[in-house]
Formats: structure tokens, sequence, C-alpha cells
């Protein structure tokens, strides 16, 4: 009997074939995850088609056999590769794909760490990191002062990020060491301005005496002469003061030089601070026409062994005159710093 050529083996044989390559070698080559799970799907069915088609073959008495054999084997020991392979390539993927995710989250924060902060993180951060001892008093312009000083620096983003880091006193040091912004550092010094009052020296043999004391301001004058004195009257007369009933602190301010030298010209600022540490606002001559004259604060001009005395009068109740203080700023240092308060 003579056989018939055997197509559907040979069919099923170049399914077989075609079939395992489709599901291999994508998952092999780690290609992309989409196009190695198609793959590997159409591979499978091809390799299922092979299969059958080769089980067909082997029972059709006609045709030689071989070419069915074959593919049945090839489609079956494909499809257990293609299997292993795959499931091998995909846990690969995803364990190789986490590593790069969580550590790729490392450079930025590596970045932020050493990323140059700006003039306001740097200042807010001096700010919640600094604490005066108990005989200085930083104003409320320090630590922006310091936050653009150290911004504009010359100091590399690294440098400046190591600076910050250090221990609180060096920092405390570094803040109250700074050329510039250390003028907005008070001391705090026992002047007994509440009583005799005691000297303060402000450098150079140059010192102040500071008194306080409670005072109350006569009745206004008329604006117009002859006419009764009204609250417009007193509004204008007594200024600030007229919301304290009259009611005045008078600061007398003595400097002295007890140098060799006369005291050069020194630009100085005297202000009273009330119990928050706000500044009043000074009379600068507001009570120039009634008891209480005021004289602009100057320094300057000193003779050795001289003195000065100055007058400044500030709207201020009575029952809070305990409670003031005086500030003294220097425009530059004379051996003792700028700023000083005088309790």
């Amino acid at each position: 009997m003579r056989r018939s050529s055997p197509v559907l083996g040979i069919m099923a044989l170049g399914l077989a074939i075609a079939g395992t390559a489709l599901a291999v070698i994508p998952s092999a080559l780690d290609a992309h995850g989409f196009v190695m799970l198609t793959s590997f799907v159409f591979g499978m069915l091809l390799l299922a088609a092979a299969f059958v088609m080769s089980l067909i073959g082997t029972l059709r008495k006609s045709a030689a056999k071989w070419p069915s054999r074959i593919g049945l084997g090839l489609s079956t020991v494909g499809g257990m590769t293609a299997t292993v392979v795959f499931v091998t390539a995909m846990l690969g993927s995803v364990a190789g794909t986490s590593p790069p995710e969580a550590t790729s989250t490392e450079p930025p924060s590596s970045e932020a760490a050493t990323e140059r902060r700006s003039a306001e993180e740097i200042a807010t951060f001096l700010e919640q990191n600094v604490r005066p001892a108990d005989d200085k008093v930083y104003s409320d312009y320090l630590f922006e002062c310091m936050g653009k000083s150290l911004y504009s620096s010359d100091l590399s983003d690294d440098e400046l990020q190591t600076l910050l880091s250090i221990d609180a006193d060096s920092l405390k040091s570094l803040v109250e060491q700074d050329p510039v912004c250390s003028a907005e550092i008070a001391t705090v010094v026992a002047g007994d301005m509440h009583g005799a009052g005691a000297e303060v020296s402000i450098g150079s043999g140059v010192t102040l005496q500071v008194t306080v004391r409670p005072a109350q301001l006569r009745d206004a004058e008329p604006v117009l002469p002859g006419s009764p004195v009204t609250q417009e009257d007193i509004d204008y007369s007594w200024g600030d003061a007229a919301q304290t009933d009259g009611q005045v602190a008078v600061v007398t301010i003595v400097v002295r030089n007890k140098g060799d030298a006369a005291q050069s010209d020194n630009g100085a600022f005297f202000s009273l601070l009330d119990s928050s540490g706000k500044s009043i606002t000074g009379s600068a001559g507001m009570f120039g026409t009634l008891d209480y004259p005021s004289d602009p604060f100057d320094i300057s001009g000193v003779a050795p062994g001289g003195e000065k005395t100055f007058t400044e009068v500030y709207p201020v109740r009575a029952a809070d005159i305990g409670q003031v203080k005086g500030d003294v700023l220097l425009i530059s240092d004379m051996g003792e710093g700028y700023g000083f308060i005088i309790e």
C-alpha cells in the first residue's frame, strides 16, 4: 500500500517550531513586558495547534508518522520550556523593577539635602535653633540679616549645608560674631534706670547714665489764644500722650567722656521699650512748647572729662513705667558692641 505525503505532520512540525520560537525567544531575551506576554500567548496557541495536528497525524494510517511524532514531542517540550522561561523572566522583571523605583528616590533626596536653602529658610532655621543668652537680646531683623548674608555668600551648597549642621553653640557664635548682622544684637546691662541711674560703658571711655521718672503734662495750650482749651487742643499739644491722658515717662541721659580724646561723631539712637520689647513712639520735640522739652540724642563732641545731658519724653502711663527699658543703638562699635538694653 502506497503512503500519502505527511502534509498534516509537516504543518504540525512547522507550527511547533514557530510556536516554540515565539513563546521562548522574547522571554529569554527579557523583552518588554507587553511584548513578552503577547509573544508567549500567541506562541502557546501555535504550540497547542501543533500538538493537536501532530496527534491527528500520528493516527493517520496512510501517511508517514515521523513529522507528526517530532511535532508532537516538540510542541510538548516547547510548551513546557516556554512556560518555565516566561515565568522566570516575569519574576525577574518584577524583582528588577522594584529596587530602581526605591533607589530612584535617593538622588532627589540627596540633592534636596545639598540644594541651597533660600534666605528665608536659612533665617527660619537659625531662629529655631539659636537662642540668646540671658544678657543678650536679638532684634527681629537679626535672623533675616543672617539668612540673606549666608545665602549670598561664596559658600557652595554643600559647604553651606555643612555649616548649618554644626552644634547649637557654634551656630550661636556664628550669628553673634557676624561682622554685619551682629549689630542687631543688644547687650542687656543693669543700669538702674528706675533708680539713681548707674553708669554704663559703651566703649572707648564713654559712659551713659540713664534715668526714667513719671510725669504729667500740664493743661494743653489753646490753639487759638484766649479761647477755652478743647479736646482738639489737647490732642494737638499732647500728641501721642493724649492716649495716656497726658502721663509721660521723662528719660534723662547723661553722656560722659572719661577717655583721653574728644569723642568723635558716632551716631546713636535711643528709644524706650515697653514690657513686650516694642519701641514706644518718642517725643522728638513733641512737647517742645510744654514743660518737658526734648533734645536730639547726640554723643559726639564730648571733650575728655566732659559730659552732655539729654531729655527724652515718651507717652507712658505711670502704672506701666516700671516695666520700660532703654534701648541704645550705636552706628559703629566703640569697643563694647552696637546695642545696649538698659534696665
